[in-house]
């Protein structure tokens, strides 16, 4: 499961971050969190609103306050995902697996929508 937090590093200063992973372990009845929102093209200070798995690429979706980022399946580089989402505030992404796309909302600048790679 992937946790997004709409709020800034101010307010929680003991544990800083915006998206993290958690893996939960059935035989022992314990989950494991990890922060993913750093590494070399890390995701600024600012709330994030939504996060969206890819399962076929493995590519992670985190939207926020200034549109959509990505983090391309096996990395820790976050990228911008270009032209096909907008530069606004986005409080939902929804990916459509059979047709590949993923989806945005947003508030007053209409719904998005970007085809996804293929593996």
């Amino acid at each position: 499961a992937w946790i997004t937090y709409s709020g800034y590093d101010e307010t929680t200063q003991a544990e800083p971050g915006h998206v993290f992973e958690v893996v939960y372990d059935p035989a022992t009845g314990t989950a494991s969190v990890t922060r993913i929102d750093g590494g070399p093209q890390a995701l600024s200070n600012t709330p994030a609103t939504d996060v969206a798995y890819d399962e076929v690429t493995g590519d992670i979706f985190v939207s926020n306050d200034f549109g959509v980022v990505k983090r391309p399946g096996g990395t820790t580089t976050w990228v911008e995902t270009g032209d096909a989402m907008p530069n606004v505030m986005v409080p939902s992404l929804t990916i459509d697996r059979e047709a590949r796309r993923l989806y945005a909302a947003t508030h007053g600048f209409g719904a998005w929508r970007m085809r996804l790679e293929k593996k």
